[in-house]
């Protein structure tokens, strides 16, 4: 019956046909117990597995496992400056054994070896090959790389087995990295346009940074046919009020074979050529937003060979001011009530700015620390919705502010309470009355045609 698990298990093995489903320790196992089968008949006998191991430069530990029928003992024949075992040296029957194999300082591969044995010298040999410690090294997947003469991005592959750096580029290269550790890095190559009449070579190196490591390098070589177009600079700013901006561009082109405006989604932005000085003129209206924008300008050969696009971030406006959706209110029982509103703005020397202070109000301030702004309004007015123009503004920088309005209604009874607008609001004034749950809200177009209202989720708008 014995024999005929061992056929069972053959022909399993055999006839499997899932990837990686034959591994070595299975079809050892089987042939272990093969031999320990036949052998069973012959005597003494002492099988180990695996009999071959293969480590690398590091610190490791592997287990033999032994099959016997009788004592048996080991002895490390060579390599015991490197191998050992915390086990007993000899045992009975069935046992398994750990080896514990020291870290390889060196770089040349070393060899140990384990004899197994019986009183009868019936013996199993156990060989371990340790790898030596491997080369500081790194390497790129290109000796070479050709570039056409207007230049562009191209990417080569890095791969180290320590810290690297890269070690020399020409002045018409850059690197989107130039340093790393172990691993596989995809590095960008950018090329400048090649605007000379003959074209050009050069290397580009890395090297390990611990000495005596294996280094690589690439030759970069681009073209001086075919035709470039460039900028002298891809990304522009423009002020928040609206300014133009100038710059140089150069191709070995007629400027008549040339073609530009601007990208889809960015027509609030404009382009002109000088055709003379060969420059680009860029400008556009004023930000009237809280936030930047950004858009894009193209520049671009008339068939469309070679394309340039420059970036332009436009500065909204410096102070944004945004309202509280849960305002707090306070009593101070002398005839005043208060409100606070937060103002969102990293602008820290802002100071309020009014014409004369109405009946209605008794003071409006602003702290800079906790960028609070707090209005006290006076009690028992009466009459039709009262309103104050106000601005926050810099003392160091007058471009720096934002205009509001201070708004109560007192139509409703004695409720105060103002609202500052976002900065893209176009009307010219609200205020507000009514309960804490339902607020009345005033416009004053102003002679203002046309508006669009918006509210957060939270608010609902009736009666419009």
């Amino acid at each position: 019956m014995e024999a005929e698990g061992l056929l069972d298990r053959a022909k399993q093995i055999r006839d499997e046909i899932k990837d990686g489903a034959n591994t070595a320790e299975r079809v050892g196992g089987l042939m272990v117990d093969m031999i320990v089968y036949f052998q069973k008949d012959k005597g003494e006998y002492v099988v180990i597995s695996p009999s071959n191991i293969q480590s690398t430069y590091e610190p490791s530990s592997h287990i033999i496992n032994i099959k016997s029928n009788t004592r048996w003992f080991f002895n490390i024949i060579e390599g015991e400056e490197f191998v050992s075992s915390d086990d007993n040296t000899q045992g009975v029957g069935n046992e398994s054994i750990t080896f514990n194999v020291a870290e390889n300082t060196t770089k040349e591969q070393r060899i140990a070896k384990v004899r197994f044995f019986t009183e009868t010298e019936v013996e199993a040999n156990l060989v371990i090959n340790q790898e030596g410690i491997a080369t500081p090294s790194v390497s790129i997947d290109q000796d070479t790389l050709s570039v056409i003469r207007q230049g562009g991005n191209y990417t080569i592959h890095v791969s180290a087995n320590t810290d690297w750096q890269n070690d020399y580029h020409p002045s018409w290269v850059t690197l989107s990295q130039e340093s790393g550790g172990a691993g596989k890095f995809d590095i960008t190559v950018t090329v400048s346009p090649n605007t000379a009449s003959t074209s050009r070579e050069d290397d580009i190196g890395f090297v390990t940074v611990v000495e005596g490591g294996e280094g690589a390098n690439c030759v970069v070589t681009q073209t001086a046919e075919g035709n470039y177009l460039y900028a002298d600079t891809n990304v522009v700013a423009l002020a928040q009020e609206g300014t133009s901006v100038s710059i140089g561009f150069n191709s070995n082109l007629d400027v008549t074979d040339l073609e530009w405006g601007s990208v889809e989604g960015s027509e609030w932005a404009s382009i002109s050529v000088d055709d003379n000085d060969w420059v680009l003129n860029i400008s556009a209206q004023s930000n009237a937003g809280g936030s930047t924008r950004t858009g894009k300008v193209f520049v671009q050969t008339s068939d469309g060979g070679i394309r340039v696009e420059i970036t332009i971030n436009q500065a909204g406006v410096a102070v944004g001011t945004y309202v509280k959706t849960e305002p707090y209110y306070y009593n101070d029982h002398g005839g005043t009530d208060v409100v606070y509103y937060q103002i969102d703005t990293d602008c820290s020397d802002l100071v309020v700015v009014y014409a004369d202070l109405p009946d209605w109000l008794n003071e409006i301030t602003y702290d800079n620390t906790t960028k609070e702004l707090q209005v006290h309004y006076i009690g028992g007015i009466s009459g039709d919705p009262k309103f104050l123009e106000c601005t926050l503004t810099s003392e160091s920088d007058s471009s720096i502010s934002a205009s509001f309005y201070i708004g109560c209604n007192n139509e409703t009874g004695d409720q105060f309470a103002y609202l500052i607008p976002s900065l893209d609001v176009h009307f010219d004034v609200l205020a507000w009355g009514g309960s804490y749950q339902v607020q009345e809200w005033y416009l004053f177009t102003n002679g203002i045609d046309s508006y669009t209202l918006t509210a957060p989720e939270w608010a609902i708008f009736k009666g419009f």
